[in-house]
């Protein structure tokens, strides 16, 4: 990840080096999410890391209420977990039954 400023805007914002593509200023570009592909939308912070084991990680976001594309992908999670996490996976499910 590198922080880059916007040369229209001048904010701030984040681009990832490992998708090898020119990545739009979040605020610029607002609105235009079906041609932007992956950018950075939000910040994650990991609440119980107190070695910092995960400091450097990255994160990928899933909108759980708006995102029609949401369910099958946590539910195809659970599936990739669930043998070594069968709680978690039975968690993941019981979210879209409830």
């Amino acid at each position: 990840m590198e922080l880059t400023q916007c040369k229209k805007c001048e904010q701030p914002y984040m681009t990832f080096e490992i998708l090898g593509v020119d990545q739009p200023c979040p605020y610029c570009n607002k609105g235009y999410d079906k041609d932007r592909g992956v950018y950075k939308k939000y910040n994650v912070e990991r609440l119980n890391d107190p070695e910092g084991k995960h400091d450097n990680c990255e994160y990928f976001v899933l909108d759980l209420v708006h995102d029609k594309f949401a369910k099958p992908a946590l539910l195809a999670y659970a599936d990739a977990c669930e043998e070594e996490y069968p709680e978690l996976a039975a968690e993941l499910r019981q979210m879209w039954r409830e």
